[in-house]
């Protein structure tokens, strides 16, 4: 098995590259400059790759300047969009295309399947929207797709590391209210919900990559201070989030209640269901 893999480096990408090579298979790193080949050379280094991943994409928790998000829009829905182009000149095409989103499509106030038709009006949202519309070209190719809309990322990198320092130090508190959804999956489960899709060619379409129970930024906060053995009273206002961040303390302020409910009907299960187990699964390998 070959996976030609973009954003293979960056903190998912390194998990999902160590998962695959221990069944074997080997990945393919897609670098940021082979991403922006033109077509014709994309396919050339796309010969041969039994499945293509793209993951790839700026980071969203940054400033958004006018500059900014148009490199978060090149480097997710660009990528992808040339990747399709790549893939319809490959006279052998992949057997199966796997894109990124996020649960951030969805509004928040209320849960959301995969058959829901609400979609955020946020650039965050439209973002998404577009991000998997350029995905959808590939499925007229008649490669298998599937997209996963990935909540937040809970591993050894990502957001939990970005918060740890601060919790360790007695520093960490809820954001606005703390009542926003958090819609979040362990890495080890975002790892195996991608081999699945690999082995099994019943997936396809679109799936939520959130654990089955939803927790509140509250909830991160007091369990995280609770595991760590630090007060948790400091609180950030959404005002100041704004001031540093702009339109992106959407993202860090927002949430969404996303349900698996494809994944679950289709039998996988969840090794980290609860908030708390994730934690300690994560913070004890943190020890060691």
């Amino acid at each position: 098995m070959r996976i030609a893999m973009g954003g293979a480096t960056g903190f998912v990408g390194r998990h999902l590259r160590k998962r695959f090579e221990a069944e074997g298979w080997a990945v393919i790193p897609l670098s940021r400059s082979d991403l922006a080949l033109p077509a014709e050379a994309l396919a050339e280094k796309l010969i041969g790759a039994d499945v293509i991943i793209n993951i790839a994409g700026a980071p969203v928790d940054r400033r958004w300047s006018r500059r900014y998000k148009a490199l978060l829009v090149s480097s997710r829905v660009g990528t992808t969009e040339r990747l399709a182009e790549a893939i319809a000149l490959l006279e052998v095409k992949p057997s199966l295309y796997i894109g990124g989103s996020a649960v951030g499509i969805y509004p928040s106030k209320k849960w959301h399947d995969e058959l829901s038709e609400e979609y955020a009006y946020t650039f965050l949202g439209e973002l998404c929207q577009q991000w998997e519309a350029a995905a959808t070209e590939v499925k007229a190719y008649g490669v298998r797709t599937v997209i996963f809309r990935l909540g937040i990322v809970l591993g050894n990198g990502g957001m939990l590391a970005r918060m740890l320092p601060a919790f360790r130090l007695g520093l960490g508190g809820v954001v606005g209210d703390g009542k926003q959804y958090l819609s979040w999956i362990h890495i080890g489960d975002l790892c195996e919900a991608f081999a699945r899709a690999v082995t099994d060619a019943k997936m396809r379409g679109i799936y939520n990559l959130a654990a089955p129970r939803v927790s509140t930024n509250k909830e991160l906060t007091e369990a995280l201070g609770t595991k760590l053995h630090r007060p948790t009273f400091m609180r950030l206002p959404y005002w100041f989030l704004r001031l540093v961040f702009g339109e992106g303390a959407e993202v860090i302020a927002g949430g969404q209640w996303a349900v698996p409910r494809r994944l679950l009907d289709a039998g996988f299960t969840f090794r980290f269901d609860h908030l708390g187990d994730a934690l300690d699964n994560l913070l004890t390998k943190r020890k060691d």
